[in-house]
């Protein structure tokens, strides 16, 4: 009678694990910081000169349009310190 061996499909190592995991995790944080250092140099304020007909909210959109408008005309009011939403042509504002 022939005797058949059963070939193991996978074996487990623990050591194979913990690289596999430890270059996931290398990996994983690399990608973090890449998108933590774009997010910095987005931050940085940008100036816009009011145009004849522009409002606040019209440059809040233009600015950061995938942002909440509201949001947006707050900080613009805040950075410029601005009592009312009223801008004048030819006015620079600071868009944070």
């Amino acid at each position: 009678m022939k005797k058949y061996h059963i070939k193991k499909i996978y074996h487990w190592n623990p050591r194979r694990l913990f690289i596999n995991l430890s270059v996931c995790f290398i990996i994983i944080g690399l990608f973090s910081l890449i998108a933590a250092q774009t997010t910095r140099a987005n931050n940085v304020p940008e100036e816009v000169i009011v145009r004849p007909g522009d409002t606040i909210w019209q440059i809040a959109l233009k600015t950061r349009p995938r942002e909440d408008p509201r949001r947006t005309v707050e900080a613009i009011r805040t950075a410029n310190q601005l009592e009312t939403l009223t801008v004048m042509p030819g006015q620079l504002l600071i868009i944070p």
